[in-house]
């Protein structure tokens, strides 16, 4: 399991080092902690999951609890930031060590010197912030799994799926399943690759899509409110009552005679 695919809890931090290892081979067996590691400058082999994997600067390195790796280094120059740390893991679930790339080298460099310069003061209320500067960093490497390259022929077949949902919002049995058999993939894949170009899951889409189009119409129409419920694809009304109000704290009623333009 990646912890891209994920939402997990930091439970405590261990330490966080800023260094560099000169040429040479490390073999660790089994880590003592989780870990990420932001590399500076230069690059570094890395081995794990059967597969040989280059970081280089701006590059994250997730390394799992309990994992097993090896680093081949020959750049003279490699230094990095780290921080050792766990994940709340109470399913026991097994992660996978991983190398992310981003294109924010100074925003992550920026938070991982926060990081280093506040656990350095050593301060309990420090040592809190600094959970939350973590928090910064976890979020970066969702976000450039998220970002992770999409080929142009993907791109266009999901673009055209965003046309047909919009054409067809009215039909309350649209369904990820159909769409990802529209797009020519598993519903697994087409979540996948939907949440790398929109950064959203298709269901949310559709609702953020379906509760869009009743705020345009509850404040711009006459039309009866479960008429309104039909149009934009919910099931039913009291359905459309209870998912508009989750979303915008007004029921469909009150939302209209706040907001209603005559």
């Amino acid at each position: 399991m990646k912890i891209v695919d994920s939402e997990l809890e930091i439970k405590n931090i261990i330490n966080v080092y800023k260094g560099n290892i000169p040429p040479s081979n490390v073999v660790c067996k089994s880590r003592y902690s989780d870990c990420f590691v932001f590399v500076l400058t230069g690059e570094a082999e890395y081995f794990f999951g059967g597969k040989q994997k280059t970081a280089k600067a701006g590059d994250i390195i997730y390394l799992a609890n309990h994992s097993k790796y090896e680093i081949k280094i020959t750049d003279d120059n490699y230094t990095f930031y780290f921080v050792d740390f766990f994940f709340e893991n109470e399913s026991k679930a097994v992660f996978e060590n991983e190398i992310y790339s981003s294109k924010s080298f100074s925003v992550l460099e920026n938070r991982f010197k926060e990081l280093y310069d506040l656990w350095r003061l050593g301060n309990f209320a420090e040592k809190i912030y600094c959970k939350s500067v973590i928090y910064q960093i976890y979020y970066q490497v969702v976000r450039s799994s998220l970002n992770a390259y999409v080929t142009k022929a993907n791109r266009q077949k999901i673009e055209k799926i965003i046309e047909y949902i919009s054409e067809n919002i009215q039909n309350s049995e649209l369904s990820v399943a159909t769409l990802g058999e529209m797009c020519g993939s598993s519903e697994v894949h087409f979540r996948r690759l939907f949440n790398q170009i929109y950064h959203i899951s298709p269901i949310k889409f559709i609702s953020n899509l379906r509760i869009k189009k009743a705020k345009e119409l509850l404040t711009t129409t006459p039309i009866k409110i479960s008429e309104i419920s039909k149009i934009c694809g919910f099931e039913n009304q009291y359905y459309f009552a209870k998912k508009f109000k989750a979303d915008t704290h007004l029921t469909p009623t009150e939302y209209r005679a706040t907001y209603y333009m005559k």
